[in-house]
């Protein structure tokens, strides 16, 4: 019944060996050096943590940054189009006028432009 035990070899006994496993001690650790490799091993996890909390708070500011940028090229981009809309329709208006207002625009802008050739060569005065 070897495994309730350790026998030594004697005279009278034999005792296989060959799958016997030799072990050598290993470093004891004190009390102190448990301490330090604990305080080693938790610094090193807090460094590990400021860190990955550092990174995901910069990736939020930047993609918070780049959210704001989008929006204002899109708002951009709107008010672009918006204006480019206003342009066509008064190019329109000039070219094409239908309504009193039409008219109007163009004689003011007759007027302004014009004011000596209106009077003088046309004999024409058109606002008081």
């Amino acid at each position: 019944m070897r495994e309730f035990g350790t026998q030594m070899e004697r005279v009278g006994i034999s005792i296989d060996t060959r799958q016997d496993k030799e072990t050598q001690p290993k470093m004891y650790f004190t009390s102190e050096m448990w301490e330090e490799r604990r305080e080693e091993a938790s610094l090193y996890i807090q460094r590990m943590m400021r860190g990955y909390h550092g990174w995901k708070r910069v990736d939020g500011l930047r993609k918070e940054k780049k959210a704001k940028e989008e929006e204002q090229e899109r708002m951009e981009e709107e008010f672009r189009k918006n204006e480019e809309i206003k342009h066509k329709q008064e190019i329109e208006r000039r070219m094409h006028p239908r309504t009193k207002e039409d008219f109007d625009i163009l004689y003011e802008e007759l007027e302004v432009k014009f004011p000596f050739h209106l009077k003088h060569r046309f004999g024409m005065v058109l606002f008081h």
